[in-house]
């Protein structure tokens, strides 16, 4: 009888406890965040790191909008956009940095997510695009600010 109470309110109010599979797929993610930078962060040894087949680590994505390679690739450059971004380090470094070996597949790949190259976040690259207000001298010898 309680058992059967139990089960109509865990219908009605449903089951706050994760199903296994969540709690594992959390746990992947969590893993994932905090080896980004690793070049070796591979479906193979995610799934090696968490005692269970490749096939079961693909399954456990496979409700989920992103693959486990594909959410790595899009953490890392989301991380690489960020560091470019608020850095003064080369392309190359930041690439390096995020797991990306190739720093040209690298810049491939960036153009081909966001637009841009990567470069165009660069703080050099940003200097030279943003103009710096041009002076005229006025009568009294001082230079005065012409905006544009």
């Amino acid at each position: 009888m309680i058992e059967l109470i139990s089960v109509a309110l865990e219908a009605q109010l449903g089951d706050a406890r994760p199903c296994p599979d969540e709690a594992l797929r959390d746990r992947v993610l969590g893993y994932i965040e905090a080896r980004l930078s690793d070049r070796d962060l591979v479906p193979a040894g995610i799934a090696a790191a968490h005692h269970i087949s490749v096939r079961r680590l693909h399954k456990l994505f496979e409700d989920q909008p992103l693959t486990v390679a594909a959410l790595i690739r899009r953490r890392r450059l989301e991380r690489c956009r960020a560091d470019l971004t608020h850095s003064d380090r080369t392309v190359a470094a930041v690439a390096a940095r995020w797991g990306f070996g190739d720093p040209a597949h690298f810049s491939r790949l960036f153009k081909a997510t966001y637009g841009y190259g990567a470069a165009a976040l660069t703080s050099n690259d940003r200097a030279r695009t943003v103009k710096a207000p041009a002076a005229r001298h006025g009568k009294d010898g001082g230079a005065h600010v012409v905006e544009r």
